[in-house]
């Protein structure tokens, strides 16, 4: 979290060119799945793909360049990062428009240093909202003044809607003088008493024995209850028939983006241009509609 804005960085290693890549999609695909901003980078040793076009050359850079624009992702190195031969092998990827800045610096070893600047503000606004705690009220002051009221002199001079205002009045008086509040982190997510058991669990262990199996396997379990809790709370907010919360849920997976990545036209060829990429939208959104649309007589006929 930085400036508010909730960034995930990736760093990864593809120790060869001919290594299996399956593992390390599987792995990046799972750390894209989520509303944060992404940011990966890595030494990839993909030599043959020429990222200005979106071509590769290989099969094994053929399926990591179908991995990245499958996922929306932007590279934006644009220079050797190794030397003799010069081959960009140091990549740095995006899925949103964080990127403020980044440049290959001088020779580090066998490789360039990269700098990465995102646009994020240098102080983090803590969110908070007030929740009012009625299992902890005054319910004794609230009774005796409600009790003690001479309710007949209160409405005497009002019609039925003064009355139920001055009623109104006076029950949120009563609420803000003896309800207490409490300020809660809207950013921080509270997890079940299950979640919380295995975090502990796997920091124990961490503690007394590091990056054992035992840790891993702790991880593991953690990582599996996670995911079935987002998916339980997910169907929760989308099946429980409440329009509110349904809307809820859909801002709340809302992406402020305006940026889309590079696109590919029938040919092949990258689309990078805005005015481009929203004719090729028109076009395959007009094909698909046309092709509905021939479908449905077909089945009238």
């Amino acid at each position: 979290m930085a400036g508010g804005v909730s960034i995930r960085i990736v760093v990864g290693y593809h120790p060869s060119h001919h290594s299996k890549l399956d593992g390390m999609i599987s792995c990046l695909e799972f750390l894209l799945s989520t509303r944060k901003n992404c940011v990966i980078l890595g030494d990839f040793n993909m030599p043959h793909i020429s990222w200005p076009s979106l071509t590769a050359s290989d099969s094994h850079c053929k399926k990591f360049l179908s991995f990245v624009t499958k996922n929306g992702l932007t590279q934006h190195i644009a220079s050797p990062t190794r030397l003799m031969p010069d081959n960009i092998l140091d990549l740095c990827f995006t899925n949103t428009n964080i990127l403020r800045d980044v440049r290959v610096g001088d020779l580090f070893s066998d490789h360039k240093l990269i700098h990465v600047t995102l646009s994020v503000k240098n102080r983090t606004k803590k969110v908070t909202k007030e929740i009012k705690l009625f299992s902890k009220a005054d319910y004794a002051s609230i009774n005796y003044l409600l009790s003690n009221t001479d309710w007949v002199l209160r409405f005497s001079s009002l019609n039925a809607d003064g009355m139920y205002e001055n009623l109104l009045s006076f029950l949120h008086e009563l609420i803000a003088c003896y309800v207490p509040v409490k300020a809660i982190n809207t950013l921080s997510k509270r997890h079940s008493a299950e979640i919380l058991k295995l975090q502990k669990a796997k920091l124990n262990v961490w503690r007394k024995e590091g990056n054992s199996t035992n840790y891993k396997n702790k991880s593991a379990d953690l990582k599996v209850a996670l995911i079935k809790e987002e998916r339980r709370v997910n169907d929760e907010k989308l099946t429980n028939g409440s329009v509110k919360d349904f809307f809820k849920f859909i801002n709340s997976r809302y992406k402020d983006n305006q940026e889309i990545g590079t696109l590919k036209n029938d040919s092949g060829a990258p689309i990078n241009c805005d005015s481009e990429k929203v004719e090729l939208f028109s076009d395959s959104f007009s094909k698909i509609i046309m092709s509905n649309l021939i479908s449905t007589k077909e089945l009238r006929n």
